[in-house]
């Protein structure tokens, strides 16, 4: 009996397995990085648009529908995306500033093989130790799924200390500490 369950088992798992790893053609995949360095936090969003949702985006950022995304479209839409993102340290809002974006072509975008990538930074107080930043991405919610995450350099003097997301991980919350430098006192 065991000899003829395992080959099923198999072929199950082999027929579902592509379903697992298939790229998501009816979504607009949004993610974002916020890494943590001292003094300043760097944003990175790449951004990836299935074939299904393509065209609907597409009409948002060629604005003259010429089939290119010039620099200026694509300046444009890098700044609806960061008009859509509110991001607030301890409490504050905070403003960040564009510094950078990659866009592929619209044939790339068509094959499922292109993303875009955006880079914004803001400017992180050092003042006290314990810290909380909450980024909020409202950009494209109908066709969107949202990933989120932070990155901290090691060796570095920060520490996330927690992480919460809301369902669909439009919101994201994070608690940082900053060790304190500790001045060395010579014998």
């Amino acid at each position: 009996m065991m000899q003829r369950v395992l080959p099923a088992a198999l072929a199950l798992v082999l027929i579902a397995q592509p379903a697992a790893f298939a790229h998501a053609v009816d979504e607009y995949v949004q993610r974002t990085v916020v890494s943590l360095n001292a003094g300043q936090m760097q944003i990175a969003m790449r951004l990836v648009p299935g074939v299904e949702v393509l065209d609907d985006l597409l009409q948002r950022i060629d604005a003259d529908a010429d089939g290119v995304l010039s620099g200026t479209e694509q300046r444009a839409y890098a700044q609806r995306v960061l008009g859509d993102i509110a991001l607030q340290i301890d409490g504050q809002p905070v403003e960040p500033v564009l510094v950078d974006f990659d866009y592929p072509s619209i044939e790339r975008l068509r094959e499922g093989l292109g993303e875009i990538r955006l880079a914004f930074n803001a400017s992180v107080r050092r003042a006290g130790k314990s810290h909380e930043f909450v980024l909020d991405n409202h950009h494209e919610p109908r066709i969107s799924a949202y990933l989120a995450n932070v990155s901290v350099a090691p060796g570095s003097t920060i520490h996330v200390t927690a992480q919460t997301r809301n369902r669909d991980q439009s919101s994201y919350r994070v608690a940082y500490t900053i060790e304190q430098a500790t001045a060395m006192i010579a014998p």
